[in-house]
């Protein structure tokens, strides 16, 4: 037998789950962990073994949280179903890890109603109705969830770790070579704020001027704290109205909008430090943590919107620098139920 989780249950509502995946993050950072932080699994990213897709968003911090903390040796993981149609079986007692995804519903409404959305939600996707007079069709997104298995928890994994080995893994590259990798990207974006190396001072970007400002590469520790640093500036970048246009305005330092950005950018950080093959580097670990603990345990939606911001600034930054096909991001913020 298998074991989902404790609570497992498909029609828990939107709030259980953005509780149970922020609290799964909460209990990491309470043990000295920063997620978004960690190195990730020493074969690469995780990843659906079947279509060989690399989880987004949300789900990579989930999925190589679990990697780390339960020694698995492969990045690969599989839905129940998916396991059974390669002919193998979920080892006795093994837990499953949540992954989420968003589906889209419609729901007719009243005038009244269109109105008191609009109010509350101004991008609210809002039409009329083809048929009734009258009334609207409006679109939103809810919030789903689906379990995965580690293929190390299935009699699979001697085969499919066997696969891997063979696999190209960027954590192996000189760092001369991910530097040069790094500096085509940054010189191939198309439409990228002015960047500004200094003497002194602290990396910022400045929405006004659109610039970032960050020291010289040669008064950082490494070649990690300075892209680290970098990328994360370069995140804040994508809110400018010529790109993703993310409110810029009321983020005052201290308000939950500022900590969402900050997020964004952190989150956005790590995405773009584990493509690239480089550690995050984050000073004052303690006060940091300790922060970031007590912004989740007070918005537990947070966490999911500032990851599906940071993976859609971190889609629009490959797409800019020609890095990966150009796609709709809004279908990949999220893994499809499989």
């Amino acid at each position: 037998m298998f074991k989902l989780s404790s609570s497992n249950n498909n029609n828990k509502t939107e709030k259980s789950i953005y509780a149970e995946v922020t609290d799964i993050i909460l209990q990491s950072l309470k043990e000295g962990n920063i997620p978004w932080q960690r190195p990730f699994a020493k074969t690469g990213l995780p990843a659906n073994f079947t279509t060989k897709e690399q989880y987004k968003g949300i789900n990579v911090l989930l999925l190589n949280n679990a990697i780390l903390k339960n020694n698995y040796e492969s990045k690969y993981f599989l839905g129940f179903v998916q396991v059974q149609s390669l002919q193998g079986m979920v080892n006795k007692g093994e837990k499953a890890h949540p992954v989420v995804y968003f589906t889209v519903k419609e729901k007719e409404i009243t005038a009244e109603e269109k109105d008191e959305i609009i109010e509350k939600r101004p991008e609210a996707n809002i039409v009329e109705h083809s048929e009734k007079e009258g009334m609207y069709i409006y679109t939103y997104p809810v919030l789903k969830r689906h379990f995965v298995f580690n293929v190390c928890q299935t009699n699979l994994k001697d085969k499919i770790i066997n696969e891997e080995i063979n696999e190209v893994k960027i954590s192996n590259l000189k760092d001369d070579d991910k530097i040069q990798r790094i500096e085509n990207f940054l010189n191939s974006i198309e439409n990228k704020p002015k960047i500004i190396n200094t003497a002194i001072g602290r990396a910022c970007y400045i929405p006004s001027t659109d610039t970032i400002q960050i020291p010289k590469k040669s008064l950082f520790v490494g070649i990690d704290e300075y892209y680290s640093t970098l990328f994360h500036e370069l995140v804040h970048s994508t809110l400018h109205d010529s790109r993703l246009n993310r409110k810029a305005e009321g983020l005052d330092f201290g308000s939950q909008e500022y900590a969402k950005e900050e997020l964004i950018a952190e989150l956005g950080s790590a995405f773009l430090c584990w493509q690239f093959g480089i550690q995050k580097v984050i000073q004052n670990q303690a006060a940091y943590i300790k922060s970031w603990i007590q912004i989740l345990e007070n918005d537990k939606k947070i966490l999911l919107q500032a990851s599906k911001a940071a993976q859609k600034a971190v889609e629009y930054l490959n797409e800019a620098g020609r890095q990966i096909k150009k796609e709709d991001t809004n279908k990949k913020i999220y893994v499809k139920r499989r």
